[in-house]
């Protein structure tokens, strides 16, 4: 499970704005995660407070919390950032790759895709990430 900030916020009761710190996440995640949810991923893209210039995601499964951080990539193409990281997270787990290790290599795979399509201008509002990484240099 993938929720982002607000999901997270409404699947375990609480609200959005409550959510300030990796720890809170923490417990969010762990609510979700008694659900019955093999693993979950809270992902911290959308945090009220853009000036911590960094995003973590918390991944809580039977071997316990992961943190896997990053910082702010300020860009208008970041449409499909959730998406693209859960299927990165499923082509991981295809691949033989255990969660932990999985979520990590697709949190560096949607970062590179965003640091691509950084300064791209294309058209009018929020633009797709650079999957194929052709604004990497």
């Amino acid at each position: 499970m993938t929720p982002n900030l607000r999901e997270a916020a409404v699947l375990a009761d609480v609200d959005v704005r409550d959510i300030k710190d990796v720890e809170d996440m923490m417990r969010v995640a762990a609510t979700i995660f008694a659900f019955g949810s093999r693993y979950v991923l809270v992902k911290g893209g959308h945090f009220s407070d853009a000036s911590s210039m960094h995003v973590p995601d918390v991944l809580v499964g039977p071997e316990g919390v992961s943190v896997f951080d990053a910082g702010l990539v300020e860009t208008l193409n970041d449409h499909g950032t959730g998406c693209s990281l859960s299927a990165a997270i499923t082509a991981g787990l295809a691949l033989g790759r255990n969660a932990p290790d999985a979520a990590r290599d697709a949190k560096s795979f949607v970062l590179a895709a965003l640091n691509g399509a950084r300064t791209w201008q294309l058209g009018k509002g929020r633009g797709p990430i650079d999957h194929l990484g052709w604004g990497c240099e």
